[in-house]
């Protein structure tokens, strides 16, 4: 009866891993650095930069710690917690590789014994900053004059 009930614990164990490895969702946490604003809707588009600094200039609001299976998941995460605060930019700024290890104990019933197992899992770690852009603000020195990157 003891056998049954590890057996069937392995088996629970290793099915619940297998399915969150394969649905590859996203946990995280999100930290607020900046003020707040209204919420975007989900039409709303998010910028993403893949680089350490934008084109245009942006108002930090928060950072957001995730981990996920892939980089997709971790993005669409990102984009609805930035969406929430208001941000419209969020900006990768770390990224690294996690693996965990799981040791499930052997068992021994009489004679009979059973190996313990050892299981890993790996996933991404991403640490993204959520933005607001700035608009460009038009004066009367650079009213009508045209940018560099217009130029050409």
């Amino acid at each position: 009866m003891t056998t049954f009930h590890f057996t069937f614990g392995k088996i629970f164990i290793l099915s619940c891993l297998i399915i969150f490895g394969l649905t590859n969702c996203a946990m995280g946490s999100l930290t607020m650095t900046g003020r707040s604003y209204p919420p975007l809707s989900e039409t709303e588009p998010i910028d993403v930069i893949m680089r350490a600094v934008p084109d245009y200039q942006v108002e930090q609001i928060g950072i957001v710690e995730v981990r996920c299976g892939q980089l997709n998941h971790c993005i669409e995460y990102v984009k609805e917690k930035a969406r929430e605060q208001g941000a419209d930019v969020i900006i990768l700024a770390d990224s690294g590789i996690v693996t965990s290890l799981q040791y499930m104990p052997g068992t021994q019933a009489g004679n009979t014994s059973t190996p313990g197992r050892v299981t890993s899992t790996s996933g991404q770690i991403q640490t993204w900053e959520i933005a607001k852009k700035i608009p460009n603000k038009e004066t009367k020195e650079n009213k009508g004059k045209k940018k560099v990157s217009e130029e050409a």
